[in-house]
């Protein structure tokens, strides 16, 4: 199944908004919670031979502490089963910024829970030689499941005279539902995580 891992960027929100204090050789130091959520459909029906499917990708994620991005992808290809020969039909993507409060985790007992609020998500249709716009869409989800998996991790790292730490403590779990494109829902099914994060800098 394809992008259930969800790989957590707390490194890189920590080099984000710590490289303005990073200048002024200030103390730095942020904590906060983020969300993510990866998730996608495949429905494939064939006639004879010829087998067409279609797909969808949903991903959320943070990159800065109050901005989420959120990705949203579809394509229809077809193959012929006996020769194994396919071709795609229409590819379409794109991703939007959006509030981090769009995307909302929870646990309640063994089952974590994620919804995303409509969110309008500009697509584009792209071949080998150009990208054009392929008209914008909203999306919206909500997915849940278990078991929880906890986890977290630790670290620091220097650069120049400066010393970056992070720590996070988050839960995650294998969820499924729908996602919701202009009004049509698709079976979606993948993982979603929440994670508390703290990070800090210190220049000599």
């Amino acid at each position: 199944m394809r992008r259930i891992a969800l790989v957590c960027s707390t490194v890189a929100l920590l080099l984000a908004t710590a490289a303005a204090p990073a200048m002024a050789a200030q103390p730095f130091k942020e904590s906060g919670t983020q969300n993510y959520l990866s998730s996608f459909s495949s429905d494939c029906s064939g006639t004879g031979n010829r087998t067409t499917c279609n797909e969808s990708f949903l991903d959320v994620f943070p990159v800065a502490p109050d901005v989420s991005v959120v990705c949203f992808s579809m394509s229809t290809f077809a193959f012929n089963e006996r020769t194994g020969r396919g071709r795609l039909i229409s590819d379409e993507n794109g991703c939007s910024e959006t509030a981090s409060s769009a995307l909302a985790v929870s646990v309640a007992g063994d089952t974590l829970t994620a919804t995303l609020s409509d969110t309008s998500v500009t697509l584009f249709s792209c071949n080998r030689r150009t990208c054009t716009e392929a008209g914008t869409v909203s999306v919206s989800a909500s997915e849940s499941g278990g078991p929880i998996t906890p986890y977290s991790n630790r670290g620091s790292f220097k650069e120049g005279k400066c010393t970056f730490r992070f720590s996070f403590t988050g839960q995650r779990a294998e969820v499924a539902g729908t996602v919701t494109v202009d009004g049509t829902a698709l079976a979606h099914q993948g993982g979603a995580s929440t994670e508390d994060y703290r990070v800090s800098e210190q220049c000599r």
